[in-house]
């Protein structure tokens, strides 16, 4: 897990300028394609834990795009 969100924040390094909803299409690409390989019944507590870290990873590029960041937790969970 930690070699795929390794690779996930260099990824997003990369695409830190794309618009945000192609940045969350990607995402949301990545992280079904996680959960259909990696999803057994017992396995709910590492798969919830990576993609808590992927959104924060998520939050903090879209953060590092402007210096007048409005991008919360709050905001992000809508």
């Amino acid at each position: 897990m930690r070699a795929k969100l390794k690779d996930i924040k260099a990824d997003l390094r990369r695409r830190m300028h794309w618009p945000i909803s192609q940045q969350g299409k990607w995402l949301s690409q990545i992280v079904g394609g996680h959960f259909a390989y990696f999803a057994v019944p017992t396995n709910i507590r590492a798969l919830t834990a990576f993609r808590y870290r992927m959104v924060d990873l998520w939050l903090r590029s879209l953060r590092r795009r402007s210096q007048k960041d409005g991008a919360t937790w709050e905001r992000s969970r809508s």
